[in-house]
């Protein structure tokens, strides 16, 4: 290295001969941060920058790679977020962000890095909404990182970048009343589930929140299901949980013969009980194994739909049967923001968005009788 000079007096900058471009240092906490450049202005700027972000409380000389980060980051948040959403972040770290970036140092990760790894990704094969869900996990993460190790989050300026593919909008699917009967009619000769698809039908509920629902959340005499719980797999196991959002927590209106239904079903749980050595009681699950009493999990009656559905020939999913039953009710034009809190959603602007498509007369309704109102002159 040549001999180099003080800059400001508070680092110094000078030419590496062996690396053949220029180099500038600066100390902070009795260790010493180097960064290089290709011009002497440039590595000017960035001793300049150093210095700000040390006067900032950055710390400069911070070697803590984005593995190391991102494991701590997951242990803080293990208990603070849903068990839900620590599995998606843990899911989408683990497989996606860390075996492509773990091994960079924090303090280097920019947004051209973020922005090019999401490409490699759509490149790879990786759908749009995998990557969209990587950035919206690493940015959550990178903004805790903020101020100590880093002064703005690079997942900001990969989108500015336009470095973050665009998740197209699907236009909701629904089934029609043939193939509402042939899926009826299919689970309940061929498979255990035709409760809770019956249920989902006439209801609109999540699949979590039908796995999660207990005999104590069901008001027979008034027809009347109360959400207040949603359901995850984690090993294969059920866990209860709060529902997705504060709007989730709901009353849900049935009709008499509905609850006729369920009812039934709850006479013919508690028979299977004595006959297989397990108790039934108000904390119970609606939808269970009737040999064992143990309730579903969510991905074996996900698969065990999408099996059914394929012999039938029919491309569906389960989390149709919640978009099926708000098609019903638009409909039947019952009130948009009625079927929002039926659905549990947060706003109407949610139910509108996804639904729209299935309201094509709503403003020809809403003139109805409009002719006339505004004066000619």
């Amino acid at each position: 290295m040549s001999k180099s000079r003080r800059m400001n007096g508070e680092g110094y900058i000078g030419f590496h001969k062996a690396r053949g471009n220029f180099m500038a240092q600066v100390s902070h906490n009795g260790k010493r941060v180097t960064v290089y450049g290709k011009t002497k202005a440039i590595v000017a700027k960035k001793l300049k920058d150093l210095m700000r972000d040390a006067d900032d409380g950055q710390d400069i000389t911070s070697t803590i790679k984005l593995v190391d980060f991102l494991n701590t980051f997951l242990r803080r948040r293990q208990n603070v977020v849903k068990p839900s959403t620590y599995l998606t972040y843990e899911r989408m770290i683990r497989n996606h962000i860390v075996p492509r970036l773990g091994g960079f140092k924090l303090t280097t990760i920019d947004g051209d890095l973020v922005a090019d790894t999401w490409t490699a990704m759509v490149e790879d094969g990786h759908s749009a909404s995998v990557v969209e869900h990587c950035h919206a996990v690493l940015s959550t993460a990178l903004n805790s990182a903020i101020p100590k190790y880093i002064k703005s989050n690079p997942c900001d300026e990969a989108r500015r970048l336009k470095g973050v593919p665009k998740v197209a909008k699907k236009e909701v699917s629904v089934l029609s009343t043939e193939e509402q009967v042939l899926i009826l009619k299919e689970a309940k000769e061929t498979t255990v589930f035709y409760p809770i698809i019956y249920t989902a039908l006439i209801t609109g509920m999540r699949r979590g929140e039908l796995i999660g629902l207990q005999w104590r959340d069901i008001d027979f005499e008034n027809a009347t299901i109360r959400v207040s719980r949603g359901a995850f797999q984690k090993d294969g196991k059920t866990i209860l949980a709060d529902p997705k959002t504060k709007g989730s927590k709901r009353a849900i209106t049935i009709q008499s013969d509905e609850a006729e239904f369920l009812q039934d079903l709850f006479e013919l749980q508690k028979g299977n009980a004595l006959l297989n050595g397990y108790k039934v009681t108000e904390k119970s699950h609606v939808f269970v194994n009737l040999n064992t009493g143990k309730p579903f999990v969510t991905e074996s009656v996900t698969q065990a739909f999408r099996r059914m559905t394929r012999r039938l020939g029919i491309d569906t999913a389960f989390h149709t049967l919640r978009h099926t039953h708000a098609s019903m009710l638009l409909e039947m034009n019952v009130n948009p923001k009625i079927v929002s809190e039926r659905l549990g959603h947060s706003n109407i602007g949610i139910t509108m968005n996804l639904y729209s498509h299935l309201m094509p007369n709503t403003q020809r309704d809403a003139l109805v009788g409009f002719k006339g109102k505004v004066p000619q002159v």
